[in-house]
């Protein structure tokens, strides 16, 4: 009888172990495929950032950096201009400039 009672809990132990390696298989699968999906998508989005931007990767950083301060800058100096009294022909002439010096760097 005790040899039975051992054989059944070995056997029961098996299985479990069997089971817990099955699930852990399964979800090592499921784990490379996420992984390989992931890098696809990264890759998909890594060409179409460099063909938006027409550099590499590892420029566009700077190139966000250059177009925050241009941008800084160039609302800087709408702030500068007193809108709240009425437009005169000087106030209209420094919007002009902005918006010229704006339509220039945006072209760039």
């Amino acid at each position: 009888m005790e040899f039975k009672k051992k054989y059944q809990a070995y056997e029961k132990t098996l299985s479990e172990l069997q089971e817990e390696y099955t699930n852990a298989e399964r979800q090592a699968i499921i784990g490379e495929t996420n992984l390989t999906n992931l890098c696809h998508q990264r890759d998909k989005l890594v060409e179409e950032c460099e063909a938006l931007t027409g550099v590499s990767i590892d420029k566009v950083d700077d190139i966000i950096t250059a177009k925050e301060g241009e941008l800084d800058n160039l609302m800087a100096k709408l702030s500068l201009i007193d809108i709240s009294d009425p437009i005169t022909p000087q106030k209209l002439d420094a919007i002009k400039a902005v918006v010229a010096e704006f339509s220039t760097v945006a072209a760039e």
